[in-house]
């Protein structure tokens, strides 16, 4: 399942990048609020571009395809960004903006991402979008 997360500004804008796997509530939902408490590491996270997967770190370039990322990403350790670590283009997988919650929900809610979350900066913490 995918999901979709964001960092709201104090303009109520949306930055925003799509995650493939990982958007089971009990493990991409649980592992942001866990592991990226901080309106930094949010930022950090959302600026790698889309994600493969979300993992516990950042972490650092590494071959998307190799066989040793079975056990690097063993309950993902890192993120697995399609740029970073697949080497796609930075135009197809860099992060989105929206002008408001609504923009990021039907942008996202068309089956691409069954799980919507945005860090809000006021509360610092993940809140779901229905």
């Amino acid at each position: 399942m995918a999901l979709a997360l964001g960092i709201e500004d104090s303009d109520g804008s949306i930055l925003a990048i799509y995650v493939h796997s990982d958007g089971i509530a009990e493990h991409g939902g649980c592992t942001v609020a866990q592991h990226y408490r901080t309106w930094e590491s949010a930022q950090s996270l959302v600026s790698l571009g889309d994600l493969s997967w979300v993992g516990r770190s950042i972490g650092t370039q590494v071959d998307f395809d190799s066989e040793h990322a079975a056990t690097v990403y063993d309950v993902p350790k890192q993120c697995l960004a399609y740029t970073r670590d697949r080497g796609e283009p930075w135009e197809q997988n860099q992060p989105q903006r929206f002008q408001t919650r609504d923009e990021f929900r039907h942008a996202f809610s068309k089956g691409r991402a069954q799980y919507l979350y945005v860090f809000n900066r006021k509360c610092c913490r993940w809140v779901a979008v229905a």
